[in-house]
């Protein structure tokens, strides 16, 4: 047993040894470091320059003349309303043909209006209904016996 405890006492000694040889300091090499000439010293300050005059004129008003507006040919304004329609036609010439003859006797505009497939014939501008029955009576007195009330966009005058 003693040489059990010698042989490992030994190879512990051999380990330390070993262990220690690779940490120890190594030689040193001399490095000799050279300045560097530098460049010329470059001044990296704004230059000074000369600020803005700033110069402020009083103008005087403009002389503005107020803006004539001439009356231009706008359509009426549209509102919902009456019309008394007396005659639909699938061809335009038919209703056109009719409202010529319906402008000659009436005192109401006349309109044309196509509504697909139909042209249809309508007459007045009637904002309530009552005024729109008497004058879809006189029509029907006048011959237009089919004429009947509809309710559409009018033109106000």
């Amino acid at each position: 047993m003693k040489k059990f405890g010698a042989l490992f006492l030994l190879l512990g000694l051999a380990s330390s040894f070993l262990l220690t040889w690779g940490c120890a300091p190594r030689k040193s090499h001399k490095v000799e470091i050279k300045p560097v000439e530098t460049a010329a010293a470059v001044d990296t300050t704004k230059p000074k320059s000369e600020e803005p005059t700033i110069v402020f004129e009083e103008v005087p008003p403009a002389e503005t003349k107020p803006e004539v507006i001439q009356p231009s040919e706008e359509k009426p304004a549209q509102v919902y309303g009456y019309r008394v329609q007396i005659m639909a036609a699938l061809k335009e010439e038919n209703a056109n043909r009719m409202a010529e003859e319906a402008r000659s006797k009436l005192d109401k505009p006349v309109y044309i209006e196509y509504i697909p497939p139909y042209y249809k014939v309508r007459v007045g501008d009637f904002l309530s209904r009552e005024e729109a029955e008497r004058y879809r009576d006189k029509l029907k007195a006048l011959g237009y016996y089919d004429a009947f009330i509809v309710e559409t966009l009018i033109n106000t005058h």
